[in-house]
């Protein structure tokens, strides 16, 4: 039964609906109750996963037999899509267009018809999904945060209009909702933020994050120092572009960044959360464990150990540079901790010597005992200290090879040059491709102009990108594709949504319920819809401005005089004709009679129920 059903998925909606309720209820599909219908919809796509896991079309079975466009085009776009997970029928794919169009079973395209009803299909599913996303959220944020009111109304619509630009970037709705239920649990209080601020959140979750969720535990972080969400977002965007921009990783920095903001309220930083940043991005660059530096700078802050610290290093000998004075050291420590940062990498560099014959740093002799003693004084792990010292001698090395070459670089330009390159033989090189896509070797001490104009063109690249360049970089085209499409998708379905969801609270009918209550009723409210609306919205809202703009039940006559004249009009007053063809189609359906007689959902008005006497 499962190949069948796997079979039938993969063939698009309508096949696997009809497959389904034949072999698990063992009905055709017209003698299906709408729950067996909703039971087949449901499990349409995690049987259309399954069935990916064939693998892609072998070239034994693409040259044999006839063509299938249909499935070639499927099994291409499959290897480069990614699942997002989210709500059955929230991301919409290039795969489920090619379902729409191609009937892959038959090998042939579908008719004006079918294509029209796969349409008519996916917008009855498409409510379905906002209808219980919009139940799901109600009870995330009002049920387990204990937020209520407009306060919440407000709130959650700011939620769900954020979701669709989440959509685009590959984020599902549940973890949005998620990630603001997270945001009201830890910190404790009704922290609110606005759509702009989420739409903010995904962006940058989703280039310099590894989750939302992440993002979202970061605001707490910045809260400690004072930040606010929106502020967060942007020290983060600027904290990874300008990494990007040293050839770095920035989810690696922006996560350390993150876990170590307390120590603003602890040491002195000269530029706030930049210094913090740029103290970060060094440290990674020399492998280092920024701890050590924070250590120093919390034992320094004490006199007497800070007199006894230089004293030892004054012993040790060699070069300690700001070591050396205690009344320095302690003044950095509370003012400018990336001074002290420095002064360690500076002192470290001088244990490590090129050895000619391996090709390398190396810490050897007598540098070696006092690397044990100085290591001892500062509070460090021998290994950390011997590191740091191989690492800032490299990094030097690679300075002076650039200058040799006599190119006017600046800082940034030789940080990056610095930070992609790696040791090879003895020397400082670059392994790259050139505009052609051939393998490259460039060392640093023979670089020429044209050499580093092409690799700091590649940074000029960084420069330009904006966030959402950078994410649309991170996937494949088909990707992008596929998020773009879900973006159009959800926009449709959430501005079609919101209209639905008016009209219906007019005449005091709540939506929401009724989508978690019947699905099969959805369906049917939404085919009448889309009879009604056609291909264009604006006729649905004349539709019901008219409707809605009448006050009384019977026709009337009213006669007003102007300053032009006398001026005669008519009322003519009906019933609400959105709600017409689902009172009858309810009262053809047996199923639903005992069920939405007296129900709740129908918020105590008479009128709306056909079965009230």
């Amino acid at each position: 039964m499962a190949n069948n059903l796997e079979k039938a998925a993969s063939n698009g909606l309508d096949d696997f609906v009809k497959v389904y309720v034949k072999e698990v209820f063992g009905k055709d599909q017209k003698d299906a109750t709408p729950n067996e219908i909703a039971a087949a919809t449901a499990a349409w796509r995690p049987y259309r996963d399954a069935a990916k896991g064939d693998g892609s079309l072998s070239y034994k079975k693409a040259i044999s037999g006839d063509l299938n466009i249909g499935k070639i085009m499927t099994k291409a776009i499959q290897g480069q899509s990614i699942d997002k997970g989210g709500d059955p029928f929230e991301f919409t794919e290039i795969e489920d267009g090619i379902n729409l169009v191609f009937d892959s079973a038959n090998n042939r395209v579908k008719s004006f018809g079918e294509i029209w009803q796969g349409i008519l299909n996916m917008g009855s599913l498409g409510l379905l999904t906002y209808f219980s996303q919009q139940a799901k959220l109600l009870n995330q944020i009002n049920e387990k945060t204990s937020l209520t009111g407009k306060m919440s109304e407000d709130f959650r619509e700011s939620i769900m209009d954020a979701s669709v630009y989440a959509n685009r970037l590959g984020i599902s709705f549940s973890k949005v909702a998620d990630g603001m239920e997270q945001l009201i649990t830890e910190s404790g209080r009704f922290k609110l933020i606005n759509e702009d601020t989420i739409n903010k959140l995904s962006l940058t979750s989703k280039v310099f994050f590894d989750s939302f969720s992440d993002g979202v535990s970061s605001f707490e972080e910045f809260q400690k120092v004072s930040r606010g969400a929106r502020d967060a977002m942007d020290a983060i965007d600027k904290a990874g572009h300008s990494t990007l921009e040293l050839g770095l990783n920035a989810k690696t920095t922006v996560k350390t960044m993150v876990k170590e903001l307390e120590k603003l309220n602890q040491f002195g930083f000269k530029d706030g959360i930049d210094g913090l940043t740029r103290m970060v991005q060094k440290a990674q660059m020399l492998r280092m464990d920024l701890n050590n530096a924070f250590s120093i700078a919390e034992s320094v802050m004490d006199p007497t150990k800070a007199l006894e610290l230089a004293a030892n290093l004054q012993v040790i000998g060699g070069s300690i540079g700001a070591f050396n004075d205690p009344i320095r050291m302690m003044w950095m420590a509370t003012n400018d901790i990336e001074g002290l940062q420095d002064a360690l990498i500076g002192t470290a560099e001088g244990l490590a010597t090129f050895n000619q014959e391996s090709g390398s740093f190396e810490i050897v002799g007598a540098d070696l005992r006092r690397a044990h003693a100085m290591a001892g004084a500062l509070g460090m792990d021998l290994k950390e200290l011997t590191n740091l010292a191989v690492q800032s001698a490299q990094r030097t090395s690679a300075a002076a090879d650039l200058m040799s070459t006599g190119l006017i670089l600046d800082e940034e330009d030789r940080e990056f040059l610095t930070n992609i390159s790696q040791m090879k033989g003895g020397r400082m090189v670059i392994e790259t491709v050139d505009e052609n896509g051939k393998n490259i070797e460039i060392a640093l001490d023979s670089m020429s102009k044209d050499q580093a104009d092409y690799l700091l063109s590649q940074k000029e690249q960084f420069k330009e990108m904006s966030t959402m360049d950078i994410a649309r970089h991170q996937v494949t085209l088909i990707e992008n594709l596929n998020r773009d499409v879900s973006f159009m998708a959800a926009t449709a379905r959430v501005e079609a949504g919101k209209t639905l969801t008016n009209v219906a609270e007019r005449f005091g009918f709540d939506p929401t319920l009724f989508a978690e209550y019947s699905k099969g009723a959805i369906d049917k409210a939404q085919m009448s819809m889309l009879q009604l609306m056609g291909s264009e919205n604006s006729d649905l809202s004349r539709l019901v401005s008219q409707v809605l703009d009448k006050q009384e039940v019977n026709k009337s006559t009213g006669v007003h005089n102007t300053v032009a004249g006398t001026v005669t009009h008519t009322h003519i007053h009906t019933s609400p004709v959105v709600l017409d063809d689902v009172k009858r189609n309810t009262i053809n359906d047996p199923q639903y009679k005992s069920e939405i007689t007296g129900n709740s959902l129908l918020m105590g008005q008479s009128y709306l129920n056909p079965f009230t006497p």
